[in-house]
Parts: C-alpha cells; sequence; structure tokens
C-alpha cells in the first residue's frame, strides 16, 4: 500500500566499515561481510551467513519506511525504528524464503538475546530519557532492537494479523514525512483493536505497552495448579543479586493450551494487569492433563510451573509445539540460572531434548544456556561430568544426521546440523573432532581444494587449529590474506583465536593493532573476542587490553566502538573475586585516560562479573551434584 518514496535505492559494500549497515535514504552502506554472498559454489556461504545477509538487507530496507518515511521524534523512542525494522526483517524473510522458518526461529534468536540483555540492573526501559551522547551510544543496544521488536511481535500477537498490518498502515500513512513518539503509535493501536473488535473496550494499548516501555525488564508467570484451576502469579524476572526489593508488575496477555484443547491460538485467553499479583484460571485443565502457557513463545515472558505441570511437560514432552518446546529448555535454563527452580528440572529437559534430535528449535534455544554453562564451568572440576552428560544428551543427534552434509538437505536442516556437530566436537566426541581434523588436514595437503562444507567450516576450522600447532595456525593465517571472501575472512578470524599455544595467541592479538598484518580495524573486536572467547585465551586477552588500551584507544578510535566490545568480550571467564578486583583496576587505569566512551560497556560488564561469581558461589556446587549423581545413576562415561 505505501510504496517507497524515491526513484531508486542503492546498495554499497564499504571494505572498511565499522557498523553492519547504514540505512541512509536511497543509499545503504553495508560492510561487505553483511552484504555479499558468493555465488559460485566452491566457495559459497554457510546457511547461517546467507541469512545473516538476508536479514540485514531486509532490515536496512525496512528503514526507508520506519526511521526515514516516519522518523522518532527524538532518541528516546529509537526503538520505533529499530525494534520495527528487526521485526518487519523476519516478516520480509518469512514471506520470500518461508522454507527458512523465520517466523518461528525469532522466538530463538532475537526474543531470546533480548532477554539475557534484559535480565540484570544495568538494563534500561526500552523508552528512557536521553540528555547525553553516551545515553544515545548506550541506546543502540539489544534492549532497542531485540526486546523493540519482541514487544512488537508481542502487540501483533494481541491484535491480530490484520489489525495489526492496518494500523501500522495508518501510522506510516499519518507520519510520513513526519516525527512520531510512541504514545502516537499507541493510539493508532487502540483506535484500530477497538474498530476490529479484537481489543476488548476496557484495555488501551497505551495501558497496556507503557508497562513494557517504560519499565526495564520482564515478567515471570508462575503457574500452580489446584485442582483444574491455575493460579498465576507474577514478578520480574532478574538474576539474584537485586531480587529483594524490585516489585514491578505488567499487563500480560495470556494464551494457553492444554492436553484436550492443544489448538493453537495465538490471542489471548486472558489478561494480567499491571495491578494484579495473582489471577485464577478457574476450570481450565484436567488434573492428569498437560497445560502450556505462551503459545508460541508470542509474549515477551518466562513461564514456572510447578511440580505436577513440569511433570505432565516433561513426559509429554513431544506433543508440544516445537516453539513451546524450545521455551521449556531455554525458560528451565535461566530459570535455574537465576536460582528460580534448582539444575535438576533444566537438566530433564535437556535430555528429553536429546532423544528428540530432529528438533531443530529446542537445539537452537538450548545453545546459549548450554553456551553459558561451559564458559562457567570449564575452568571447573565440574566440567568433567558436564562433559559426560553433554556427550550423552547430543550422541544420539550427531549419530543420527552425521557429521557429513547430504544432497537436497534443507536450510534449517544444514543449520541444525552445524549446532549438533558444533556441540558433539566442543564435548570432545571423538568422531567429530577427528573427523573435522582430517578435513583441515586434507585441505592442507592440497589448498587449492577446500571439501569443508560451508556449514561445518565454523566447527571444523576451529577444531583444527585448537588441536594442532603452529603449521595448523600458520595456514589459516594464509587463506585468510588470500580469500577474497569476506564471509570466510570473518570464519578464518574466528578459527584463529582458537589455538591453545599462547605465544600464537598473543601475535594474534598484536596483529590487530597494525594495518599490515591484513587485519582491518573493522575486524579488531572480532579477532580479539576470538582469543578472550578461548579458556586458554581470555586471561592472555585482558592482560593485552591491560597493557595496551591507551594504543588500542588511539588506533581504533571512537566510531567502530571496538574498545567497548573488547572490554565486554573480556568477561566471558570472570567468576570470581580475584577477577573482579583486576577488572576494577582496569576500570580505574581506563578511567584515568578518559575514555568515556566505554562507560556503558563498563557497567555492563562490572555486573556480569558479579552475577558471574554470585553464580559459582551458590548454583554451582547444586549443579555439580546434579551433574555427578546423573553420571552415577545413569552409569555414564
Amino acid at each position: 500500500d505505501i510504496k517507497y518514496k524515491l526513484p531508486k535505492i542503492d546498495l554499497v559494500a564499504v571494505p572498511d566499515f565499522g557498523f553492519s549497515a547504514m540505512e541512509n535514504w536511497g543509499l545503504i552502506f553495508f560492510r561487505e561481510s553483511a552484504m555479499l554472498v558468493p555465488e559460485d559454489k566452491e566457495r559459497r556461504s554457510s546457511a547461517e551467513h546467507t541469512e545473516h545477509v538476508a536479514e540485514i538487507l531486509a532490515h536496512e530496507l525496512a528503514h526507508q519506511w520506519f526511521g526515514n518515511l516516519v522518523t522518532m521524534k527524538w532518541w528516546s523512542d529509537l526503538w520505533l525504528k529499530e525494534g520495527f525494522a528487526n521485526y518487519m526483517s523476519y516478516l520480509a524473510l518469512d514471506n520470500v524464503e518461508p522454507t527458512w522458518r523465520t517466523r518461528e526461529n525469532f522466538a530463538v534468536y532475537e526474543l531470546q538475546h533480548a532477554m539475557l540483555k534484559d535480565a540484570d540492573t544495568t538494563s534500561h526501559p526500552i523508552s528512557f530519557e536521553v540528555s547525553t551522547p553516551s545515553d544515545i551510544r548506550r541506546i543502540f543496544d539489544p534492549i532497542s532492537y531485540s526486546k523493540g521488536a519482541s514487544l512488537v511481535r508481542m502487540m501483533n500477537s494481541f491484535l491480530g494479523e490484520e489489525t495489526f498490518k492496518n494500523a501500522v498502515r495508518s501510522y506510516l500513512k499519518r507520519f510520513e514525512y513526519a516525527n512520531a513518539v510512541q504514545n502516537d503509535l499507541w493510539q493508532i493501536m487502540s483506535e484500530f483493536g477497538h474498530k476490529y473488535g479484537v481489543l476488548p473496550p476496557q484495555l488501551d494499548v497505551k495501558n497496556i505497552m507503557d508497562t513494557w516501555t517504560i519499565k526495564a525488564g520482564y515478567p515471570i508467570l508462575s503457574v500452580v495448579r489446584n485442582g483444574s484451576d491455575l493460579i498465576i502469579t507474577q514478578q520480574r524476572y532478574i538474576l539474584p543479586q537485586a531480587r529483594a526489593t524490585d516489585k514491578s508488575r505488567w499487563y500480560i496477555p495470556i494464551t494457553l493450551i492444554t492436553e484436550s484443547s492443544p489448538a493453537h491460538s495465538e490471542t489471548p485467553s486472558y489478561w494480567m494487569t499491571d495491578q494484579d499479583e495473582q489471577i485464577v484460571i478457574p476450570d481450565v485443565v484436567h488434573p492428569d492433563e498437560w497445560v502450556c502457557l505462551n503459545v508460541n513463545r508470542t509474549g515477551y515472558y518466562r513461564v514456572k510451573y510447578d511440580y505436577d505441570s513440569l511433570t505432565q511437560l516433561s513426559r509429554h514432552f513431544e506433543q508440544l509445539p516445537e516453539i513451546n518446546r524450545a521455551q521449556l529448555i531455554d525458560d528451565a535454563l535461566n530459570l535455574a540460572r537465576a536460582e528460580y527452580v534448582t539444575y535438576d528440572i533444566a537438566l530433564t529437559f535437556l535430555i528429553r531434548m536429546g532423544h528428540s534430535y530432529t528438533d531443530i528449535l529446542p537445539w537452537a534455544a538450548a545453545s546459549k544456556g548450554i553456551g553459558y554453562l561451559t564458559n562457567m564451568l570449564i575452568r571447573e572440576p565440574a566440567f568433567d561430568s558436564f562433559k559426560t552428560v553433554m556427550r550423552h544428551i547430543v550422541l544420539p543427534a550427531f549419530q543420527h544426521l552425521g557429521f557429513d552434509e547430504k544432497d537436497n538437505e534443507t536450510h534449517v536442516q544444514l543449520l541444525h546440523r552445524a549446532t549438533v556437530v558444533y556441540l558433539a566436537c566442543t564435548f570432545g566426541y571423538d568422531r567429530c573432532t577427528n573427523r573435522a581434523q582430517f578435513l583441515f588436514r586434507e585441505w592442507i595437503r592440497v589448498p587449492a581444494i577446500n571439501n569443508i562444507k560451508p556449514n561445518l567450516k565454523n566447527t571444523v576450522y576451529c577444531v583444527a587449529i585448537r588441536e594442532g600447532g603452529v603449521h595448523e595456525w600458520r595456514f589459516a593465517y594464509k587463506q585468510y590474506l588470500e580469500t577474497t571472501s569476506a564471509s570466510e575472512k570473518e570464519v578464518l578470524l574466528n578459527a584463529l583465536g582458537c589455538t591453545r599455544d599462547p605465544s600464537l595467541l598473543s601475535k594474534y592479538l598484536n596483529m590487530t593493532l597494525y594495518m599490515e598484518s591484513g587485519i582491518r580495524k573493522q575486524d579488531g573486536a572480532r579477532a580479539f573476542s576470538a582469543v578472550a572467547g578461548n579458556s586458554v585465551g581470555f586471561e592472555i586477552a585482558f592482560d593485552f587490553l591491560q597493557s595496551n588500551i591507551e594504543q588500542i584507544s588511539k588506533y581504533f578510535g571512537d566510531g567502530f566502538s571496538i574498545l567497548s566490545k573488547m572490554v565486554s568480550a573480556v568477561t566471558t571467564y570472570m567468576n570470581k573475586e580475584h577477577h573482579l578486583n583486576q577488572f576494577e583496576r582496569f576500570i580505574a587505569k581506563a578511567r584515568k585516560l578518559n575514555l568515556k566512551q566505554i562507560e556503558s560497556s563498563v557497567k555492563l560488564s562490572t555486573e556480569h562479573v558479579k552475577n558471574n561469581i554470585f553464580w559459582r558461589s551458590r548454583s554451582y556446587y547444586q549443579l555439580q551434584g546434579f551433574l555427578e549423581k546423573l553420571v552415577s545413576d545413569m552409569n555414564l562415561n
């Protein structure tokens, strides 16, 4: 209905560009790897990179309407352009490539990303007063992008597709070539919600959505059965350190399905207001049936079930919609991390996931939670038990899928195998690591022929360099210099940080500070993060950052946010008091240099370290006990 207003649009790939892209009206700039996908079969990109490029293209094109045609009045409402552009990119891709299942993927990637960043006291309201340049820098974050998109998606869900689309069209028409604030959007959404009869007369979108946009965080709904009734309470999900005094409440759309009524509907059956600490839903589920809240995970909240409900959900796991299976696993891992439940619940659902080895979304949803546990445990005695349990979970999927790709596999199947292979190799399954090393050796033997499939390159390159030595590292670096594929360069940059050789890691970090190395400034943070994300390399990376912070700041400047990304990356494994003390000394040094551009990253990273320390002091030992019991009871080895 609302056509693009300019006569043409140009897309330009820029060789050394600090951002993924920039949506200038009619002239969009991209980093090369965010725009270019090799056409020839031998150099093609992975399914993940191809989808990433498509999403960025769709996101920037959406900005021609959300951001350029209609612009937010002030930075406080940045989410009006970034949240909408993010969400619309998923809808666009789902329309162009429905086999990619991008609508379903949203709940795994975008929503989970938002929730992780919205989980502690460093979060901020999606709409808040912006008065300084540092405030502006701060709001270009997952809260504006991913949470913004998640809230737009939630509105789409509770208003319905037709109402939402017509309201958005009206919003764009009323404010074209003008500025809008979120209240303008609320007014139009309410008008259409009432016009189409999908919003009860007593409800107003402003009353609902203000509870989500002008406060930080999100709720947990706790579900307790009482016969056939459900008693539901709400509280803020927040990592344990700051929980005691928070009394936030939200206006929550509640959807549910049961064993006898499994039909999916995203239209809210019930509403919980921001005045309700508790509601009772009467006569909704038979005592012997399962019940599952937040259908298709369209609501921006987590769900904590009582023991009886969890038992039913675990027993009938395969009957649930795939998105809700993914939700159960992600919620269980994160509720355990924040001490709302114990880790035996999360482990139970992970084991159930292991039996459902063709389920794509649950495996993708589990990856971040598994990654956090890996980071926290890898330098601890409990890691051996964790590896053993994870191998037990991953093995059936790996054996079913195999390492090597099959002909005519779909986009999502390729992504799924990549996830499973990564996990199998990460937890040291010999058939996986041996195959990866063999393929890399074959490439070294005949450099002109690389038979490693694009979807497996991240894992194969990293495993081969991790298990290899100087020869493998130098070969990979040579390939980095010679390839003209931007996506291949990024994969190799990541892999070069996988070595366990401290001298190579130090050398690699120093190479980021001079152009003659071939590492562009735009990629400095990627190379640094690869080392910092290596359990052997993170202390080397931190030492490099402390020793060279002034030079790093001068070399990279303020434009690419490289230094902020380095500060964030270096805290990945920090979970002890001496780590915090070291980090605080580093902060003091940075402040003496007046590096104001990293203040936001410093605050986020400090809180991250404190949360890790808190987790290790309490949850680690509980998890260790559960893991050791599992290994013993299941006779795992």
